[in-house]
Protein backbone atom coordinates (compact mmCIF):
# COMPACT_ATOMS: atom_id res chain seq x y z
CA UNK A 1 0.00 0.00 0.00
CA UNK A 2 0.95 3.21 -1.00
CA UNK A 3 0.73 6.09 1.43
CA UNK A 4 -2.04 8.48 -0.09
CA UNK A 5 -1.31 11.42 -2.13
CA UNK A 6 -4.70 13.55 -1.81
CA UNK A 7 -4.82 13.19 2.17
CA UNK A 8 -3.63 15.76 4.18
CA UNK A 9 -1.24 14.58 7.27
CA UNK A 10 -1.19 16.71 10.47
CA UNK A 11 1.07 15.12 12.40
CA UNK A 12 3.84 13.24 12.51
CA UNK A 13 6.18 11.15 14.74
CA UNK A 14 9.28 9.18 14.23
CA UNK A 15 10.83 6.28 16.23
CA UNK A 16 13.87 3.86 15.40
CA UNK A 17 13.73 3.40 11.85
CA UNK A 18 10.22 4.04 11.61
CA UNK A 19 7.30 6.92 11.01
CA UNK A 20 3.58 7.09 11.67
CA UNK A 21 1.74 9.92 10.07
CA UNK A 22 -1.91 11.29 11.29
CA UNK A 23 -3.94 12.11 8.61
CA UNK A 24 -6.38 14.93 8.71
CA UNK A 25 -9.48 12.42 9.50
CA UNK A 26 -7.78 11.10 12.49
CA UNK A 27 -6.62 7.77 10.31
CA UNK A 28 -2.87 6.33 11.73
CA UNK A 29 -0.35 5.21 8.84
CA UNK A 30 2.67 3.54 9.81
CA UNK A 31 5.85 2.86 7.43
CA UNK A 32 9.66 1.47 7.93
CA UNK A 33 10.98 -0.84 10.40
CA UNK A 34 8.99 -3.67 11.80
CA UNK A 35 11.09 -6.34 13.44
CA UNK A 36 8.89 -5.44 16.65
CA UNK A 37 5.81 -5.05 15.39
CA UNK A 38 6.28 -1.35 15.49
CA UNK A 39 3.92 -0.31 12.79
CA UNK A 40 0.99 -1.85 14.53
CA UNK A 41 0.07 -3.68 11.51
CA UNK A 42 -0.52 -7.11 12.82
CA UNK A 43 1.61 -10.42 13.14
CA UNK A 44 1.43 -11.09 9.40
CA UNK A 45 2.76 -7.86 7.92
CA UNK A 46 5.88 -7.87 6.71
CA UNK A 47 8.77 -4.80 7.05
CA UNK A 48 7.35 -1.62 4.87
CA UNK A 49 9.64 0.03 3.22
CA UNK A 50 10.47 3.12 0.60
CA UNK A 51 7.01 4.51 -0.43
CA UNK A 52 5.07 1.58 0.89
CA UNK A 53 2.68 1.89 3.65
CA UNK A 54 -0.42 0.21 5.88
CA UNK A 55 -2.82 2.03 8.02
CA UNK A 56 -2.71 0.92 11.64
CA UNK A 57 -6.38 -0.73 12.60
CA UNK A 58 -7.78 1.36 15.62
CA UNK A 59 -11.88 1.26 16.95
CA UNK A 60 -11.85 5.51 16.52
CA UNK A 61 -9.99 8.60 14.89
CA UNK A 62 -6.97 9.33 16.66
CA UNK A 63 -5.87 12.50 17.81
CA UNK A 64 -2.39 12.31 18.57
CA UNK A 65 0.44 9.89 18.04
CA UNK A 66 3.74 9.26 19.51
CA UNK A 67 6.59 6.88 19.18
CA UNK A 68 9.33 5.62 21.63
CA UNK A 69 12.19 3.02 20.18
CA UNK A 70 10.63 0.55 19.06
CA UNK A 71 6.98 1.01 20.24
CA UNK A 72 4.35 3.25 19.34
CA UNK A 73 0.83 4.53 19.91
CA UNK A 74 -2.39 6.85 19.33
CA UNK A 75 -4.63 8.65 21.42
CA UNK A 76 -8.50 8.27 20.10
CA UNK A 77 -10.83 11.48 20.48
CA UNK A 78 -12.67 9.54 22.93
CA UNK A 79 -9.87 9.73 25.34
CA UNK A 80 -9.05 6.16 24.74
CA UNK A 81 -5.15 5.27 24.41
CA UNK A 82 -3.61 2.55 22.40
CA UNK A 83 0.04 1.14 22.24
CA UNK A 84 1.50 -1.94 20.33
CA UNK A 85 5.47 -2.60 19.34
CA UNK A 86 7.71 -3.61 21.55
CA UNK A 87 6.97 -4.38 25.04
CA UNK A 88 9.74 -6.29 26.59
CA UNK A 89 9.92 -3.56 29.36
CA UNK A 90 5.76 -3.41 29.58
CA UNK A 91 5.95 0.04 27.86
CA UNK A 92 2.66 -0.91 25.86
CA UNK A 93 0.52 -0.88 28.61
CA UNK A 94 -1.99 -3.40 28.63
CA UNK A 95 -1.06 -5.81 31.33
CA UNK A 96 0.70 -8.44 28.57
CA UNK A 97 4.04 -9.94 29.09
CA UNK A 98 4.44 -10.69 26.26
CA UNK A 99 8.09 -9.21 23.86
CA UNK A 100 5.73 -7.56 21.33
CA UNK A 101 2.68 -6.60 20.63
CA UNK A 102 1.46 -6.60 17.22
CA UNK A 103 -1.50 -4.52 16.88
CA UNK A 104 -2.88 -1.98 18.36
CA UNK A 105 -4.26 -3.02 22.17
CA UNK A 106 -6.44 -1.08 24.94
CA UNK A 107 -4.28 0.57 27.58
CA UNK A 108 -6.46 0.39 30.86
CA UNK A 109 -6.59 2.69 33.12
CA UNK A 110 -8.34 3.54 36.49
CA UNK A 111 -12.07 4.74 36.27
CA UNK A 112 -11.08 8.13 38.52
CA UNK A 113 -8.29 8.76 35.80
CA UNK A 114 -10.94 10.17 33.34
CA UNK A 115 -9.73 10.10 29.45
CA UNK A 116 -6.67 10.95 28.47
CA UNK A 117 -5.65 13.89 26.83
CA UNK A 118 -2.02 13.98 26.16
CA UNK A 119 0.34 10.66 25.70
CA UNK A 120 4.18 10.35 24.73
CA UNK A 121 6.82 7.64 25.00
CA UNK A 122 10.34 7.49 25.68
CA UNK A 123 12.95 4.78 24.50
CA UNK A 124 11.33 1.71 26.59
CA UNK A 125 8.56 3.44 28.41
CA UNK A 126 5.23 5.84 27.90
CA UNK A 127 3.61 8.04 29.82
CA UNK A 128 0.49 9.97 29.68
CA UNK A 129 -1.91 12.66 31.60
CA UNK A 130 -5.83 12.25 32.02
CA UNK A 131 -8.39 14.67 32.17
CA UNK A 132 -8.60 14.71 36.03
CA UNK A 133 -4.27 16.19 35.78
CA UNK A 134 -3.52 12.47 36.75
CA UNK A 135 0.18 11.33 35.36
CA UNK A 136 0.89 7.94 34.30
CA UNK A 137 4.08 6.36 33.46
CA UNK A 138 4.63 2.61 32.77
CA UNK A 139 7.51 0.31 30.95
CA UNK A 140 11.21 0.86 31.95
CA UNK A 141 12.14 2.62 35.42
CA UNK A 142 15.72 2.21 34.56
CA UNK A 143 16.14 6.09 34.97
CA UNK A 144 13.60 6.77 38.03
CA UNK A 145 10.66 7.58 35.54
CA UNK A 146 8.11 6.62 38.34
CA UNK A 147 8.93 9.00 40.32
CA UNK A 148 9.40 6.80 43.65
CA UNK A 149 12.56 7.13 43.76
CA UNK A 150 13.91 3.81 42.73
CA UNK A 151 15.68 3.07 39.74
CA UNK A 152 14.46 -0.50 39.60
CA UNK A 153 12.07 -2.23 38.04
CA UNK A 154 9.03 -1.82 35.55
CA UNK A 155 5.45 -1.90 35.09
CA UNK A 156 3.26 -3.05 32.29
CA UNK A 157 0.86 -1.31 33.72
CA UNK A 158 0.52 2.33 33.89
CA UNK A 159 1.29 3.62 37.39
CA UNK A 160 0.44 6.81 38.96
CA UNK A 161 3.09 9.15 38.95
CA UNK A 162 4.59 9.70 42.49
CA UNK A 163 5.79 13.18 43.02
CA UNK A 164 7.72 14.19 46.29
Amino acid sequence: MKLPTAVPFTAIAAGSEFTLALDHEGGVWSWGRNDRHQLGLGAAAMQLGGPNAGRVALPGPATRIFAGDMHAGALLEDGSLFVWGANDSGQAGAALVSRTVPAPVQVPFPADAGPIVDADAGKDFTVCVSEAGQVFVWGNNGNGIFGNGSRLGKSHLPMPLVMG
